[in-house]
């Protein structure tokens, strides 16, 4: 089969860019391991974690330049995956004081999702016996646009606030998520655009607004006017925003600098280069419409936007335009600093795509569940997701069973997914799970800390 990104000559630049957002989460629980005394302290004793809980994981994987694929590379499965986030915008009331929030791409869904497989896909060189042998791949079923999961094979962290709302009775459709964190080394493009709509995308590390400024700063504001278009030396005029990299000192305003975040130069494409409309040209299927991944709130999207639906590409673009205008109309969360809605749309909402392709004869590493079929008599093993049975071959009493064997697997700490490596190792799924550990450490810690805000009569809406 062949990958959708190489074949849209739009996003040829961005081909070998690993861009990935930090998740905030994992951030928090390592700047609590690695912080002293006073809140630290505190927090310890709220979560009843110990900071070396917190497993720092070496960064390799969120920002990254490998060979980008030609367009006719052949694969046995390849993968994409288009995500729209979007802004966390309320407000913020203290002694008496309110002031709005407007947290850019804090939360994501998937909108688009597209998975290619070479038919009879096996793995061989297996050793049973004393023989080598093949094993068939049987691939767990695709994640619906309705799921906050992340498909498997990207071998994404945890996402931990969508966990967290699911065990307080959410459904999977009101589930808020956050933008994944993923380590597959498959992956050869993930990048979030730098226009809402989709229209254009990083061309290299150097234009992502995900890549730090510098290895040991955060960018902060320094600057900015209202209204209009004037702009600031970084930014050609396009934004009211003017940023510079800082050091970070332990006890700043953690808040501030997470709300920071750099205004990127764009050109706006013509609609022969459009981005979203090459991809969606070459990879045929329904896209997800959400109301909140285009408004601040859902209960001020026009009538017609107000409820999730499948839609072809085409009505789903043609209601980007007309959702961001009338969101800069409505919203009740107008910024307090003299910035208008409409100049904070591109840092605020963007769309997040993902492509990985698996070659043929690559070495890997498979974690699954081997399942015997001596019926099959070419590949009488088959490799399949641990939780995945035939059902159609089970009694009442066989299914009932194997409900309640899940059901229990899942109570059980020690959990596993369908997972396919690079190369023969199990070191990125060890990195998974550190890191999706730390992701929950950093849960609580955020937790305690909104505890801690409304005890001093902070309150969020």
């Amino acid at each position: 089969v062949r990958a959708v990104t190489p074949n849209v000559a739009a996003l040829t630049g961005s081909l070998g860019t690993i861009s990935q957002p930090k998740d905030g989460f994992i951030a928090l629980a390592e700047w609590w391991a690695n912080s002293k005394g006073g809140l630290s302290d505190t927090l310890g004793r709220m979560t009843g974690f110990k900071k070396t809980d917190v497993t720092i994981v070496e960064d390799d994987f969120s920002q990254r330049r490998i060979a980008a694929p030609k367009p006719d590379t052949p694969y046995v499965i390849t993968e994409l995956l288009v995500t729209r986030h979007y802004v966390n915008a309320g407000r913020r009331e203290e002694d008496e004081k309110t002031e709005v929030f407007r947290q850019p791409q804090s939360f994501s869904y998937t909108c688009h999702h597209n998975q290619k497989v070479a038919r009879g896909p096996h793995v061989v060189g297996l050793k049973t016996r004393g023989d080598c042998e093949s094993a068939s791949l049987l691939l767990p079923s695709p994640v619906t646009n309705e799921s906050s999961e992340i498909p498997p094979l990207f071998l994404a962290v945890e996402d931990v606030l969508a966990q967290f709302m699911s065990a307080l009775g959410a459904e999977s459709a009101d589930v808020t998520a956050s933008p994944y964190t993923q380590l597959s080394r498959f992956v050869f493009i993930d990048v979030t655009s730098t226009r809402e709509d989709g229209s254009t995308f990083p061309q290299g590390l150097k234009d992502s607004p995900h890549t730090p400024r510098t290895a040991t700063a955060e960018a902060r504001p320094v600057e900015h006017g209202g209204g209009g278009g004037g702009g600031g030396e970084n930014n050609g005029g396009s934004s009211k925003y003017r940023y510079k990299a800082v050091p970070v000192e332990e006890d700043d305003d953690l808040e501030a600098v997470a709300k920071a975040r750099a205004v990127l130069p764009v050109v706006a494409a013509s609609p022969e280069e459009n981005a979203l409309a090459g991809l969606a040209a070459c990879s045929h299927g329904p896209w997800y419409w959400k109301p909140d991944g285009f408004y601040d709130t859902d209960d001020i999207a026009l009538p017609e936007h107000r409820h999730r639906q499948e839609l072809s590409f085409q009505d789903f673009h043609a209601r980007l335009g007309p959702a961001a205008e009338h969101n800069a109309k409505a919203t009740p969360y107008l910024p307090d600093d003299g910035c208008t809605v409409e100049s904070l749309r591109d840092t605020e909402f963007a769309f997040r795509l993902s492509e990985l392709g698996i070659p043929s004869g690559e070495p890997v590493t498979v974690l699954a569940k081997p399942v015997y079929d001596p019926a099959q008599t070419t590949r009488p093993i088959a490799l399949t997701d641990p939780e995945r049975v035939a059902l159609q071959q089970l009694t009442q009493e066989d299914f009932d069973n194997h409900q309640n064997a899940v059901a229990d697997a899942k109570e059980d700490e020690l959990q596993f997914e369908f997972a396919i490596v690079r190369g023969h190792g199990v070191d990125d799924l060890v990195k998974q799970r550190n890191l999706t550990k730390d992701a929950f450490i950093g849960l609580a810690l955020a937790g305690a800390l909104l505890t801690l805000a409304g005890l001093r009569g902070v309150t969020y809406s």
